[in-house]
C-alpha cells in the first residue's frame, strides 16, 4: 500500500502513470484484496459464519486502502501544545481514519445482525470506496 500511499500524494506522478486516481486506487488495491482474500480463507473455520468474514475481509481492505489514500497532515496551520512537544491537529485524526471503515463493516456482525445486512453493508461501503474518486495532497 506504499505504492498507494505515494501515487496519493504526488499530482506528478498520477499524470506520469496516465490513469485517473480513482482507477489507480482501485488496480493498486488488487494485490492487497488478493492478500485478504486467502487470510479470509484460511481464517474462515475459526470464524465459522461465511458473512462474518466477508465483513471482516471488506472491512480489513477498505481499511487499509483509506489509511493508504488519505492526505498527509497539514503542517502549515496552529500546532498544539502537548507534553512532547508541538503537534499539528491533523496527525491526531491519522490513525483513526481506514478502522472507521472497519468498524461500519463490522458493525452488522458485532450487533448480532441477521447474515444479510452482514453482506448489504460491506458490500455498500466497498462499492462506494472504490466509485468515489479521491482528493489528492
Amino acid at each position: 500500500m506504499d505504492g498507494l500511499r505515494s501515487v496519493c500524494r504526488s499530482t506528478g506522478l498520477v499524470r506520469a502513470l496516465g490513469m485517473d486516481l480513482r482507477e489507480l486506487r482501485v488496480a493498486m488495491s488488487v494485490v492487497p484484496g488478493l492478500f485478504v482474500l486467502v487470510w479470509v480463507l484460511l481464517a474462515y473455520p475459526a470464524i465459522g459464519d461465511a458473512s462474518a468474514a466477508f465483513a471482516i475481509g471488506v472491512g480489513v481492505l477498505t481499511g487499509v486502502v483509506r489509511q493508504a489514500s488519505a492526505r498527509p497532515p497539514s503542517y502549515s496551520g496552529p500546532l498544539v501544545a502537548s507534553p512532547m512537544g508541538a503537534i499539528p491537529p491533523g496527525l491526531f485524526s491519522q490513525p483513526i481514519r481506514g478502522f472507521d471503515l472497519l468498524i461500519l463493516c463490522l458493525a452488522p456482525v458485532l450487533l448480532g445482525l441477521s447474515p444479510k445486512w452482514a453482506l448489504i453493508i460491506p458490500s455498500f461501503i466497498i462499492a462506494i470506496m472504490f466509485a468515489v474518486r479521491p482528493k489528492q495532497a
